[in-house]
């Protein structure tokens, strides 16, 4: 069974040292671009929200054996798979599942560091498309 994490740092303490680097970048780049949302664990990761909105949350456990960076906009609303996703992906970085969810993934440090301009735009139009959602 995987371990209960409390916070942050005890979830990337207990990674292996390179997907520990890809993480913690990843965290920091979402703190630094976002600085009002909220850092919290929930569903065992690390995970971003915006008062009771969940935005975004860090996959580690995943096919891919990849990071991956899953936008979302909490669990109240209802997804639809098949429909266009309500925000277009100028970035070219994101795999929509569903209209409002989709996935980014992060093979590794490079990767992010290649991409972080584009990563801080996601991020970005993200956070505003969900703050004026009813």
């Amino acid at each position: 069974m995987k371990p209960r994490f409390h916070d942050v740092a005890a979830f990337l303490d207990a990674l292996d040292p390179p997907r520990r680097e890809v993480v913690d970048a990843l965290c920091a780049t979402i703190r630094d671009a976002q600085p009002g949302l909220d850092e919290l664990i929930k569903w065992n990761s690390p995970s971003y929200a915006w008062g009771e909105l969940d935005l975004f949350t860090v996959n580690v456990q995943n096919r891919q054996q990849q990071v991956q960076l899953v936008l979302h906009l909490g669990t109240a609303r209802a997804e639809q798979r098949g429909r266009p996703p309500v925000l277009g992906d100028d970035e070219g970085l994101v795999r929509w599942l569903s209209d409002i969810r989709g996935v980014i993934l992060f093979p590794d440090l490079t990767f992010l560091r290649q991409n972080q301009a584009a990563l801080e735009r996601v991020l970005e139009r993200w956070t505003a498309l969900a703050g004026s959602l009813p």
